[in-house]
């Protein structure tokens, strides 16, 4: 498995309380697999995007590449996987 993703959140503080961008969302990416990423306006796409991509931490929840579990610096994680692994 290239990628997991288990029970994500992201949670924002708002004056009117706080905002879900993300609750729970669980997924997993195979090698070869092509995915798209889909929903209106509001539906936590970018943060979804960010929050692989390692630009802002989740408030709860789980991201792996391939074994390695990302926890402090998932953007550092994932630029030693695409050099070593995917040959960037």
């Amino acid at each position: 498995m290239l990628l997991r993703v288990e029970k994500l959140s992201k949670q924002y503080s708002h004056a009117d309380g706080p905002v879900d961008a993300l609750k729970d969302v669980t997924f997993n990416v195979e090698e070869g697999m092509f995915v798209t990423i889909t929903g209106p306006s509001g539906s936590g796409k970018s943060t979804l995007l960010l929050t692989l991509g390692g630009l802002i931490y989740p408030s709860s929840g789980h991201i792996f590449l391939e074994t390695k579990r990302c926890t402090l610096h998932p953007i550092m994680v994932w630029q030693g996987f695409a050099v070593n692994t995917l040959a960037l």
